[in-house]
């Protein structure tokens, strides 16, 4: 049975000082957790640690962050330091990034990322054991680094898109990450998952959800939005082929053809409504409330939900508590 936890991002209109305050005021509005995403700044791993010293009862996580542009001992020390402050509630939210954030905008080699993905979370877990680390992989080699205070317990979940990746973070995380997620496809996703753990040996993973959230009498606003906002995700290969699995193959192979003719117009054209319907929970408090029941029907355990606007914030973010029922810590 799913856990229906409720977590929300911090959002990023706010400056770092108005972060740790939404974060205090999420906590005392009865939210489970917090998650922050990680693209240009500001620093995840230091707004969580600002939160986590404002903060007693919620867990704390990064949404996901890039190992990719992070060497697995940064990224140890980085999660040790933040779960000290924590207290135990830090959990480290793993993503491998894209070939243009790695290379274009950190100048590193990019690396397969399903050989990269599971040396990072078996190089991590030996890092955060204590010991001194002997690591030598297909991607990553580290040798003589000892974690500084000792062994840390820090949850590893990692991010997954499409099959291969589902299936690897099934069977080596203790929680996987999705996004943009049609809901039609979450029992089928949650199953691979569950599938692979088992196979593995493994507890079962706990799933985790992203998702836009808009209470809004105006969905066509909402959609314009999301549509400007989702193209940069449907430039992406990795997200085409993903959402092509899952019922949006003609949408994504014209957004291809259109996306290598730089015709931005004609990639949004592609971002249907159907597909924006699918993946985020936007329109009366009733509707977001339902929505999600069906993503913890179909074995999602959490939801973080990202407030599309400031001015519906309130709204949205009560519709979606509502969804979690009472809360015990």
């Amino acid at each position: 049975m799913s856990a229906r936890r409720v977590l929300v991002e911090i959002m990023d209109e706010y400056d770092i000082r108005g972060r740790v305050e939404f974060a205090e005021e999420m906590e005392t509005r009865g939210f489970a957790g917090l998650t922050m995403a990680e693209v240009a700044g500001p620093d995840a791993f230091v707004v969580l640690a600002m939160a986590a010293a404002a903060t007693k009862r919620v867990t704390l996580e990064p949404a996901v962050a890039q190992c990719g542009v992070r060497s697995a001992p940064a990224l140890a020390v980085s999660a040790a330091t933040v779960q000290d402050v924590a207290s135990g509630r830090f959990r480290l939210g793993l993503g491998i990034s894209s070939k243009a954030i790695v290379e274009d905008w950190h100048g590193r080699e990019w690396s397969p990322p399903m050989p990269h993905a599971r040396e990072t979370v078996e190089l991590l877990r030996a890092v955060l054991s204590g010991e001194k680390v002997a690591y030598d992989g297909r991607v990553l080699r580290s040798s003589g680094f000892r974690l500084g205070g000792g062994a840390r317990e820090v949850p590893l979940h990692l991010a997954a898109l499409n099959e291969g990746m589902v299936k690897l973070a099934g069977s080596i995380a203790d929680g996987v990450w999705l996004n943009y997620l049609p809901r039609a496809a979450a029992a089928e996703v949650t199953a691979l998952i569950d599938g692979a753990a088992v196979a593995a040996g493994r507890d079962l993973p706990t799933k985790l959800l992203v998702c836009y959230v808009e209470v809004t009498d105006d969905p066509p606003a909402a959609r314009a939005q999301l549509r400007d906002r989702l193209a940069f995700y449907v430039a992406s290969p990795a997200y085409r082929r993903a959402f092509a699995w899952h019922g949006f193959e003609s949408e994504m192979a014209d957004a291809g053809t259109r996306f290598a003719c730089r015709d931005r117009a004609g990639v949004l054209a592609c971002i249907t409504d159907e597909l924006i319907d699918s993946i985020v929970l936007v329109g009366s408090a009733g509707e977001v409330r339902d929505r999600m029941e069906e993503y913890f029907a179909a074995g999602v355990d959490e939801i973080s939900v990202a407030p599309l606007t400031r001015e519906n914030a309130d709204a949205s973010l009560t519709a979606a508590l509502a969804a979690q029922g009472e809360l015990r810590y």
